[in-house]
Parts: C-alpha cells; structure tokens; sequence
C-alpha cells in the first residue's frame, strides 16, 4: 500500500519539505538584502525577464554553500549544491546504519521509481 495523499509529496515528507522551503526562502531574502540572491539562468531567459535571477522561483531547493563572481556580468550567483556532496552524506549516512549491502543514490534511485511503480 502507498502512504501518498494525493498529488503533492509522500504525506511523511510534506512537513519537513515544507519547512526545507521555508528556511531556503529566508536565506534568500537575506542574501537579497546583502545585494545578491540570483541564480544562473539561459542568456534568452536572461534578456527576455532580467530579473528572473533574483525571483524566488527560480532559486534552487538546495542551494550551494558559496557564491560565484560571474566576470562577464559581474554578478555573483549560487548553484545548486554539488553532487558529490549529496553522494557523501548518503555513503556516510549507510556507514552509519550499517546495512549488509552497500548504498549509494543510485540505489535510493532505484527503491524510489520501485515505489513510483508500485503506487501506479
């Protein structure tokens, strides 16, 4: 049976999703306030609404821990976090729970489209 309450996310991971959203969105305002808060979008999304970068929607769920100085518009914008870091805290989060088999994302992956085929 799936624990899943309609369209939106598992009814598990609705609150603490909510609240992921919550504190990006205040780090965004308080970077806005400091004179930055933009991502990097396409040139074409760039030229037809210049201030796309700085609207919340377009801001990443998880952000990377530092900025960078793109020269050519001499702004300073975030990326999402790098895959590697996801990928060590999953490796340490299975060294800390001590599974008999190894994990990695690519096995989260593959439980979660499992489950995505079970609920149809």
């Amino acid at each position: 049976m799936c624990a899943r309450g309609g369209a939106g996310p598992p009814v598990g991971l609705k609150a603490p999703f909510a609240a992921r959203l919550g504190r990006v969105r205040a780090q965004h305002r308080r970077y806005l306030g400091a004179g930055r808060g933009s991502v990097e979008l396409p040139s074409a999304l760039t030229k037809k609404h210049p201030l796309a970068a700085w609207a919340w929607a377009w801001q990443r769920l998880f952000p990377a821990t530092r900025f960078y100085l793109d020269p050519p518009l001499d702004q300073y914008h975030r990326h999402h976090f790098h895959a590697s870091v996801l990928q060590r805290v999953v490796k340490e989060a299975a060294r800390t729970a001590g599974p008999s088999k190894p994990a990695s994302c690519h096995t989260l992956w593959n439980a979660f489209a499992t489950h995505l085929l079970e609920c149809g």
